[in-house]
């Protein structure tokens, strides 16, 4: 690595980063042959991190999909310290950008192919493009936005704490995720796992060596339950899988012998009875 190397965060969200998935490896490769350090994270842990002021890269790479207007306003008022690589479909549907972020397309995201300019302004680390300020820029937009963006700081300074703790009652992370959902429009996925004769706390300790970093394990009435953050049904699906196999070794029991359902907010609701109800009935 030269010395003009830089720290780069490339954010995905079909992955955590721990095992980098398809679609976000072959941009990783593209930076760092460019002459930096990669270093992968889900989109969300990000976020968490800038709001929590623990964010201390100076480059990232962000996917948004189209009509996120929520968390571009978030990237903006989070990161206004970074360059930021914006992949997205739908740049010219949102709000005017600040100069210190590069829009780019999702199929270059996938295919690898980081902006050009955006990789020039890191080997140079000539200043930022002057500007707007994004203070400035969140002003000039509607209230609604900006007082989202607050709400959803507010929320993210509570939840290391809460996920810090081991112990926590499973519907307590339940409605802090809620909480988080309704304010920023992030959705997540509820997985629900239960074996005859096996204990809910076996269970719980078998799966969470298998799950995502920002996970979430409890126990809700004698039921294991998972939260599963910026997961869609697709993502949980696979998370399932993988979390079901590793589990049933641990617990040396028959793969059939645990049984799952998974629902997702806010496809299937966006209160805990209804999904829990529904994450029930899929079992």
């Amino acid at each position: 690595m030269s010395a003009a190397a830089l720290n780069v965060n490339v954010t995905c969200l079909a992955c955590d980063g721990v095992r980098p998935c398809a679609d976000c490896r072959a941009l990783g490769r593209s930076i760092a042959a460019a002459g930096h350090r990669v270093f992968r994270s889900s989109r969300y842990a990000a976020l968490r991190a800038a709001t929590d002021g623990t964010y201390g890269f100076t480059a990232c790479v962000v996917p948004v999909e189209n009509g996120e207007q929520h968390i571009v306003d978030a990237v903006v008022a989070l990161l206004p310290d970074a360059r930021v690589a914006l992949a997205t479909d739908d740049s010219a549907g949102f709000a005017p950008l600040p100069p210190y972020i590069y829009p780019f397309s999702r199929a270059d995201y996938l295919a690898g192919r980081p902006p050009s300019e955006w990789l020039r302004s890191l080997k140079s680390r000539a200043p930022r493009p002057s500007g707007k300020s994004a203070g400035r820029v969140l002003a000039e937009r509607s209230a609604a936005p900006s007082e989202l963006v607050a709400r959803a700081t507010r929320r993210l300074r509570a939840l290391p704490a809460t996920h810090a703790d081991a112990s926590a009652d499973a519907i307590v992370l339940l409605l802090d995720e809620l909480a988080w959902y309704r304010a920023s429009g992030i959705g997540f996925a509820v997985l629900l796992a239960t074996g005859a004769g096996m204990k809910p706390e076996h269970i719980k300790t078998a799966m969470t060596a298998s799950l995502r970093a920002g996970d979430s394990v409890g126990v809700q009435q004698g039921q294991c339950l998972g939260i599963l953050p910026a997961t869609n049904l697709r993502q949980a699906k696979r998370i399932a899988v993988r979390a079901v196999a590793a589990a049933t070794k641990r617990l040396r029991a028959a793969r059939d012998a645990l049984r799952c359902g998974i629902a997702v907010c806010p496809d299937d609701g966006s209160d805990a009875d209804a999904l829990l109800a529904a994450a029930r009935s899929r079992m």
